[in-house]
């Protein structure tokens, strides 16, 4: 439970996508609302882990978390070149 879960499934633009009712979601937004709940308005989801070089994406909910926009480019400077 505590591992990234690697998504192995469609992407687009590099964030894994899942298609229902006949349009396409990010896997990780949708995986997070059904285990955590609504992600809060004007709020992204802001990945704990970054695995740059497996080239997938962890969509385990304990490795997301709602945030803004502004704390996501400070995430991302934080961990370049991880």
């Amino acid at each position: 439970a505590g591992g990234c879960w690697f998504w192995t499934g469609a992407t687009s633009s590099n964030y894994p996508v899942v298609t229902f009712s006949g349009s396409a979601h990010y896997a990780h937004r949708v995986v997070y609302e059904l285990v955590k709940g609504p992600i809060p308005p004007g709020l992204i989801l802001l990945h704990a882990c970054r695995h740059k070089s497996t080239g997938s994406t962890c969509v385990n909910p304990a490795h997301l978390r709602p945030g803004t926009h502004k704390e996501n480019a400070a995430d991302r400077v934080a961990h370049r070149g991880r």
